[in-house]
């Protein structure tokens, strides 16, 4: 149960599974492919490892269940893009997760007395978004072979932005839900505020894979 108080009670485990897992490394794990920011990286990295003699870390490759390794179609990924995808996805999770982790804490604040238990049970109302985003970044693997097959789906994107939406309206429910079990009130309200927002750079990010970028 999310709305009413869960059966045991919630674990810092599961906020950080929802927090920093699904709103943060699972992004970063979609979105640096697409991503400028991480090209941009990786060309300063480069230049920078050549000036200093260390330019082996393009060259060296590392095992194929480590990191991917297909030569003959000429994919292969360098000690460099290893460390630069890690470092990317990191910083994604920590970005995010930070953020969110600010925003549901204030909105613990203003209910009273700090809580922990509180604060994990309020990660429970951004379970859709998490779920919703997860969902989306493994759909492009199947839209990309569905693409590659001849299939035009010109509706895609639009299916996209529906589900977004629809995945954010119903955090937000959860959200004003769940806040009620604990205050009312303006306090309420201006909980919900920050429930909102934390959704947004999550949003954010999603958008910029799939329309910004």
């Amino acid at each position: 149960m999310i709305v009413p108080p869960p059966q045991r009670p919630a674990t810092v485990w599961e906020y950080l599974l929802v927090v920093f897992g699904l709103l943060g490394v699972a992004v970063g794990a979609f979105h640096w492919s697409a991503s400028p920011w991480f090209v941009a990286a990786k060309q300063s990295s480069a230049v920078w490892l050549y000036g200093h003699g260390a330019g082996w870390l393009l060259d060296a490759t590392a095992p194929w269940w480590l990191l991917t390794h297909y030569p003959e179609q000429h994919d292969v990924f360098s000690l460099l893009d290893g460390a630069l995808l890690l470092g990317y996805i990191g910083v994604t999770a920590l970005t995010l997760g930070g953020w969110t982790s600010a925003l549901l804490g204030l909105a613990n604040l203003l209910m009273g007395r700090w809580s922990w238990r509180r604060l994990w049970h309020l990660s429970y109302a951004l379970i859709p978004l998490a779920g919703g985003g997860v969902f989306l970044g493994l759909s492009m693997t199947t839209l990309t072979l569905l693409r590659g097959e001849g299939w035009q789906l010109l509706w895609a994107d639009d299916v996209r932005a529906l589900l977004l939406m629809l995945v954010v309206v119903v955090s937000a429910c959860l959200s004003w839900g769940l806040l009620g079990r604990y205050v009312s009130g303006m306090r309420r309200g201006l909980a919900m505020g920050l429930m909102v927002l934390a959704q947004a750079p999550v949003v954010g990010a999603w958008w910029l894979l799939f329309w910004g970028w």
